[in-house]
C-alpha cells in the first residue's frame, strides 16, 4: 500500500523591477560600438547599387530533328525519317527479332497462346489446335538445359509457334501491312481467320520494338553504338553525330557537332519569345545571404581539405563561398528533340532598369563555355541547346547475356568470358555454373593415368570452354598497331573447335575484330538486357539492348604451353 504524493512545480518568470517594458523590449546590449565595429569590418556597411534580376525576356529559334542515321554521318547506312514518336534510346539500342528454330522459344509460345486468343475473340477458337499442329514448337535438342527441356515438354504440340506464324503470314514479297492467312484443314466456314490474323499480326509487331540488321547502330569493333541526326535550318542543316554511346542514359552530351548532310528536311526554325521569373541558384552548403543568419551545419566548406596543388577544390570553394548568389536560373520549356538558340535576352531587375545579356563567349576575353557541343562543325552551330529525345527513367531486366572483356597478362593475350547466355527459353543461362556441373557429372579422366612415367608433358593446360580467346593481329603490314581477333579454342578431347554461344560475339557476320584500346587493364564488361520505358504520348516500349561498362581488372585463365607436371594417377 503506497502511500499519498504530493507534486509541485516550479516556475522562474522575471519580474521587471519597473512597471514600464521598454527596456525589456528593446534588448539593449552592453557594447553596440564593437558589433557596428565588426559590420564595418566585414563591409557591411558598404553600399552597392547592385540590382537583383527579376524578369527576363527571351526569344529562341528552334527546329526538331528529323533525320537519323545508324553508324553516324558518314555511315553508307541509309538515313531515314524520325517523328519523335519513340524514344531515341529505343530507335538505337533495339536488335533484330531472330525467328529461326529453337529461339526465342518463350516468345513464341506466349505469342502463340495470343494467336488462340485472337482467334476466340473472332469466332473460332476450334482451330488453334489446327495451328498447333501445322505450326508446332519444335523439341528439345540433345544439348538443351534442363529449364529448356521442360518448357518445352509443356508447350510442345499444344502451342502454335508464333514465330513460324508470323513468318507465315509475312511471307517474302508481301508488302507492308499485308497479311497471308494460309489455310488449315478445318478452316472452312470460319470468316473469322483473317480478321484474327491481321489483329494479332499488328499486336506481335509492337511487343518487342525490333530493328534490321541494315538499321543497327551498333559497332562490333568499338562494342558501343555510333549514329546521327539532322535538324533542318534555314540554309543547309545541323548534323549531331553521337560516335561513342556505350548505351544506358543518353543525352545531350553524347552529341558533337559533324559535318556532312543526312538530307533533313522540315518546316523552317520558328521564334518562340517568352516572359519568366529568374530563380537564384540554391545547393548544398551554400552560404546564407543574410549577414546574421545562421547557417546549416549539414554541409560544413571549413573542414574541406586542400593542399596547394588542388586548384580546381580551390577555385571551387572560391565560388561557393563569394560568388554562389550572383547565378540565377532562367526557366523554359522546350520541345523534345528540338534544337535551340537564344537569340535575345533581356533582363529586367527590381529597379525597374533593362539590360540585354550577350552570350558570355561573344564577350572580349571570356572563356566560360557550360554545356556547349564541340566538334567540327562550321558556322558557329555549337552555341544552340539541344534537348534530346531521351528517356528520363527506364526499367531494365536482368542480363540475358554479359561478356566481360579482360587482359590475362600470364597468357600474354585477352579473353572474351561468355559469364552468361540467353537460352532458348530467352531466361539468363550461367555458363560458368554450367561447366561447374558438368565437371561434376563428368570429371576429366587424367591423360597420363596408364603410364608409370613420374612426370607428364602437357602441350596446353585446360581453359573453361566459355573463355574465348582473342588474339593481337596486326592492322597492316609494317604498322604497329593491332586488334584483337576473335578464335575458336579446340575442345581437348574432340579436338573440335569451340565456338561461341551468344550474339554479342556471334561470327556470322564476319570475324570479330575489336580495337586494342577497347579491352583496356581494367577490362571491358558488355551485356544484354530487356528494357522497358513509357514515352511521352503514353505509349510503352519494350526492346532489347546493350550497355557497356568498364571490367573489373585483369584476369588469369590457367592457360599454360608446354608444361611438365607431376603424373595423376586413376585410384
Amino acid at each position: 500500500m503506497s502511500g499519498p504524493s504530493i507534486t509541485t512545480w516550479t516556475r522562474l518568470t522575471g519580474r521587471s523591477r519597473r512597471a514600464d517594458m521598454q527596456p525589456g523590449l528593446l534588448a539593449a546590449v552592453h557594447d553596440p560600438l564593437w558589433l557596428l565595429a565588426r559590420q564595418r569590418q566585414l563591409g557591411a556597411f558598404r553600399g552597392e547599387d547592385a540590382p537583383t534580376p527579376v524578369g527576363v525576356a527571351v526569344e529562341v529559334e528552334r527546329t526538331k530533328v528529323t533525320r537519323y542515321r545508324p553508324g553516324g554521318p558518314s555511315s553508307t547506312a541509309a538515313a531515314r525519317d524520325y517523328d519523335g514518336s519513340i524514344p531515341l534510346e529505343t530507335l538505337v539500342e533495339r536488335e533484330p527479332l531472330h525467328r529461326d528454330p529453337g529461339t526465342n522459344v518463350r516468345l513464341a509460345a506466349e505469342t502463340g497462346m495470343r494467336f488462340a486468343a485472337f482467334l476466340a475473340d473472332h469466332n473460332a477458337a476450334s482451330l488453334a489446335d489446327e495451328y498447333a499442329q501445322r505450326y508446332p514448337i519444335d523439341p528439345a535438342g540433345a544439348d538443351a538445359d534442363a529449364e529448356t527441356t521442360r518448357f518445352l515438354q509443356l508447350v510442345a504440340r499444344r502451342v502454335a509457334d508464333g514465330n513460324k506464324l508470323y513468318e507465315a503470314f509475312h511471307p517474302p514479297g508481301t508488302a507492308p501491312g499485308t497479311v497471308v492467312v494460309p489455310t488449315v484443314p478445318d478452316a472452312t466456314g470460319f470468316p473469322g481467320v483473317a480478321p484474327a490474323a491481321t489483329d494479332w499480326s499488328a499486336w506481335y509487331e509492337t511487343v518487342v520494338s525490333t530493328s534490321t540488321n541494315e538499321d543497327s547502330a551498333w559497332q562490333r569493333e568499338r562494342l558501343e553504338y555510333a549514329f546521327a541526326l539532322a535538324a533542318p535550318e534555314d540554309e543547309g542543316e545541323t548534323v549531331l553525330a553521337a560516335r561513342e554511346f556505350g548505351g544506358g542514359r543518353l543525352d545531350w552530351y553524347a552529341f558533337d557537332v559533324a559535318s556532312g548532310s543526312l538530307g533533313a528536311s522540315g518546316p523552317a526554325p520558328t521564334t518562340v519569345a517568352t516572359t519568366v521569373l529568374a530563380t537564384p541558384v540554391a545547393f548544398g552548403g551554400m552560404p546564407a545571404r543574410r549577414w546574421f543568419e545562421f547557417e546549416d551545419a549539414v554541409v560544413n566548406l571549413a573542414k574541406v581539405d586542400a593542399g596547394p596543388p588542388d586548384l580546381a577544390r580551390m577555385l571551387l570553394l572560391e565560388y561557393m563561398s563569394l560568388y554562389g548568389n550572383d547565378h540565377f536560373i532562367v526557366p523554359m520549356e522546350l520541345e523534345v528533340g528540338s534544337v535551340c538558340r537564344i537569340t535575345s535576352l533581356v533582363v529586367t531587375d527590381n529597379f525597374g532598369g533593362r539590360t540585354r545579356v550577350t552570350q558570355a563567349r561573344a564577350s572580349a576575353g571570356a572563356s566560360t563555355r557550360l554545356f556547349e557541343l564541340t566538334g567540327d562543325g562550321a558556322g558557329g552551330a555549337e552555341t544552340f541547346l539541344f534537348l534530346a529525345p531521351a528517356l528520363a527513367n527506364v526499367i531494365e531486366g536482368a542480363p540475358v547475356e554479359e561478356v566481360r572483356f579482360l587482359r590475362d597478362e600470364m597468357a600474354n593475350m585477352a579473353w572474351a568470358v561468355e559469364r552468361v547466355v540467353e537460352s532458348p527459353t530467352g531466361r539468363p543461362l550461367d555458363r560458368y555454373e554450367a561447366y561447374q556441373d558438368e565437371l561434376r557429372r563428368n570429371p576429366p579422366v587424367p591423360p597420363a593415368a596408364q603410364t608409370t612415367a613420374p612426370l607428364t608433358y602437357r602441350v596446353q593446360t585446360r581453359v573453361p570452354p566459355h573463355w574465348i580467346p582473342m588474339l593481337p593481329v596486326s592492322v597492316a603490314p609494317g604498322e604497329h598497331a593491332v586488334r584483337l581477333q576473335l578464335r575458336e579454342m579446340l575442345d581437348p578431347d574432340t579436338g573440335a573447335p569451340i565456338a561461341p554461344q551468344g550474339a554479342l560475339l556471334d561470327t556470322t557476320h564476319g570475324v570479330l575484330e575489336l580495337y586494342d584500346e577497347e579491352v583496356p587493364r581494367a577490362g571491358a564488361r558488355v551485356r544484354r538486357a530487356y528494357r522497358l520505358a513509357r514515352w511521352t504520348d503514353g505509349s510503352a516500349h519494350l526492346w532489347l539492348g546493350r550497355l557497356k561498362s568498364s571490367g573489373r581488372g585483369e584476369g588469369s585463365s590457367g592457360l599454360r604451353f608446354d608444361s611438365v607436371e607431376p603424373t595423376t594417377r586413376a585410384p
